[in-house]
Order: structure tokens, then sequence, then C-alpha cells
């Protein structure tokens, strides 16, 4: 069975070859996602781009990027009420996004259709759920198409 979305199948974004991707354009946050990024990293794949990595991508990186991956981490510089990070929104439909807290996007999309960093007792537990994730296509697409039915997006069962 296939579920398509936006023209692309879940499956196609399961069976990427590599496991997650984060655009870095501010280096030191007040949220320190730095520091939690660097524990993550010693626990999965990681791809990271941006102007505190390797400089700036260009819009045709930032795609070959995207097609890449399964996985966006949408981590805020900032932990304030009522901000959300535009990251998380500009590649909806392309990967499953991972985010620091839970709460920052209550009422805003389903509670499962992204990971929380925040449900997680360290890095190293996020890392293995997002292992589990990139293994379980039947987990990996439940939370792909609880994703796209928040934003009222179509997606067909074949």
């Amino acid at each position: 069975m296939e579920i398509f979305l936006l023209g692309m199948t879940v499956r196609k974004i399961f069976d990427r070859p590599k496991f997650a991707l984060q655009f870095v354009s501010h280096c030191q946050t007040t949220s320190k996602r730095e520091i939690y990024i660097e524990e993550l990293k010693r626990h999965m794949n990681l791809t990271q781009l941006g102007a505190c990595i390797a400089g700036r991508c260009s819009p045709e990186c930032e795609k070959v990027a995207v097609a890449e991956h399964k996985f966006y981490l949408a981590f805020e510089n900032s932990i304030c009420r009522d901000y959300v990070t535009e990251k998380m929104f500009y590649r909806l439909g392309h990967l499953l996004p991972v985010v620091l807290k839970r709460s920052t996007y209550a009422g805003i999309v389903p509670s499962d259709a992204f990971v929380a960093a925040d449900d997680f007792e360290c890095p190293e537990q996020l890392a293995k759920h997002l292992k589990f994730l990139s293994t379980n296509y039947t987990a990996f697409s439940s939370s792909v198409k609880s994703l796209f039915s928040s934003l009222g997006l179509m997606y067909t069962l074949f």
C-alpha cells in the first residue's frame, strides 16, 4: 500500500538514503539548541548546512539536500510563548519535522504529526526513536499522514 502526498509517495521519503537534516543560520542561540545538537550528533547521522556550518546553501543546494533526507530538525532559535520557527513549515511535505518542544506547537499541529525532542530523556533517546521510525514504515507513515491531514493536504492510500 502506497500513500501519495503532493505527487510524492511517503515510501519515497521513507526510502531516502540520508537520515536527518538541519539548516543553521544562527550559531549561538538562546534556546541552546547547539548544545543539544552536539550531543545528538554522537548518536545519529545529521547533515548540517547553512551560515554557521559551511557557508550559505543556495536554493538548489537546499532542494537537493531536502530530497535526500527523511527528517528535518526544525529547532527554534528561541523558546518564547507564541513563537514558532518558520523552518518547520518551509519543508512540510518533504520531510518529517523534529522540534525542540512539543508545547510550542500545541494547538497548531496535531501532537502525532511531528517528533518533539522534549518527549525524550536525552538526545540519545531521541536518536533511538528516529532510528526506529526510519526502519518502521508503518510508524513513519502514520506520523506523515497525521501531519498532512492536519494541514488539509490530501493524500490517497493505494
